[in-house]
């Protein structure tokens, strides 16, 4: 007999009432089957089933969109809701998580599970990972139990948290394609075949999904008399907003930060100095890319002037600014990247948020360059004209 929401009339007996819904859908659970007896009764839905999120350390807090350098270790979490098992002899507790090629997955070893009483991890919280299996092939990362009951000190309305760094690498997309990562949780989902023996009995939450985005700086070298005319063999090399470290550039991309060369007797550092995978070079047509960036403030500084041309004699500062969002639904990443730019030499410029591009303009000037103020080369015309001075004092003399 079907019985329907509201009131429904039958013969007084023994009744077993079984959940026969053909797809309870995502996120959702069965009820148990219930023994009944005569009279008057109500009975009201008692399903329970858990949720996920995961989230992305930006900064100092976790949200659903980061930027980052290539290179960099990027920290995620996934967050379970304990539901109520009371109903279960068993429960399966199962996160599949998925990490895009852009990403380079962790060691097993280096994936810790928590036991927590909110939705962050600290202290007060219980290692429990060795509740787990934990396996990591290619992209995919499981995380999993058997029996959620058999984890000590667990109750209904606490979270499960997975957490781990990833290392954004150099298969990493620029700008707005970003790289997603994706979680969803496998759990049981019929507590009247919950048990030793249980397979198949499982459900899954909807997927949900942090995005993580890096861009791209093209310096472009002129004539500062003729913006036209691009100016190729510049050599520069990118410094961190200190100035203490320099970018190593594989193929075009951010590969790490590296220690200065050491500075010669003047407390120069010689062009010769900086190694090969330091050094940017404008081509044909002036141009030169990094890939890879994290929003933020870097040097610029010129090593080696184009021929005929004087050299910058100071850095370049170079401001990459990123507007995103913390929260992202995981369908259009346009609203999780809604602005890009770029300020340098005072002077601010639009990127372009679909390639992650942002783009300056480096001028430099023809013409001999006179000695700076306070160098040998004003000590040598010091000299010169005291002895001519000198000289004249005599003659007169």
């Amino acid at each position: 007999t079907a019985l329907t929401s509201g009131e429904n009339t039958l013969a007084d007996g023994y009744y077993l009432i079984v959940d026969t819904t053909a797809n309870v859908g995502e996120g959702g659970a069965y009820n148990k089957a219930l023994l009944q007896v005569v009279g008057n009764i109500s009975i009201a839905v008692k399903t329970d089933a858990p949720t996920v999120e995961k989230k992305v350390k930006e900064g100092g807090s976790y949200g659903d969109v980061a930027d980052c350098n290539i290179g960099d270790s990027v920290e995620f979490l996934l967050i379970g809701s304990v539901p109520d098992m009371s109903r279960y002899d068993t429960y399966k507790y199962i996160f599949h998580d998925t990490l895009s090629t852009g990403l380079t997955a962790p060691a097993e070893g280096n994936i810790q599970v928590y036991l927590s009483n909110d939705k962050v991890v600290d202290s007060s919280d219980t290692n429990v990972t060795s509740d787990f299996n934990i396996t990591v092939s290619g992209q995919n990362i499981t995380v999993s139990c058997d029996n959620l009951k058999t984890v000590s000190g667990i109750s209904t309305d606490q979270y499960i948290i997975v957490k781990y760094s990833a290392v954004l690498n150099e298969k990493a997309e620029i700008g707005l394609d970003g790289n997603t990562n994706t979680v969803k949780l496998e759990y049981s989902n019929k507590p009247d075949q919950s048990g030793s023996g249980d397979t198949g009995n499982t459900g899954n939450t909807p997927e949900d999904n942090v995005i993580v985005f890096t861009y791209e700086l093209d310096t472009t070298k002129v004539d500062g008399q003729d913006n036209t005319t691009k100016l190729k063999d510049a050599k520069f090399v990118l410094l961190n907003s200190e100035g203490t470290k320099v970018a190593k550039i594989v193929g075009g991309k951010f590969a790490g930060w590296q220690d200065l060369p050491n500075a010669g007797a003047d407390g120069k550092i010689a062009a010769d100095a900086w190694t090969s995978e330091s050094v940017l070079t404008s081509d044909e047509n002036g141009m030169f890319k990094v890939a890879g960036l994290d929003e933020g403030t870097y040097l610029l500084r010129e090593i080696v002037a184009p021929t005929g041309y004087n050299m910058l004699t100071a850095d370049i500062t170079v401001v990459i600014t990123a507007t995103t969002s913390t929260t992202w639904n995981g369908e259009n990443a346009s609203t999780a990247l809604t602005k890009l730019e770029v300020t340098a030499g005072g002077k601010t410029t639009e990127g372009n948020t679909s390639t992650g591009i942002v783009g300056i303009t480096v001028e430099n000037n023809k013409g001999a360059t006179l000695p700076e103020t306070g160098g040998i080369g004003t000590t040598i015309f010091y000299v010169l004209g005291a002895i001519l001075v000198l000289g004249a004092g005599v003659l007169l003399v």
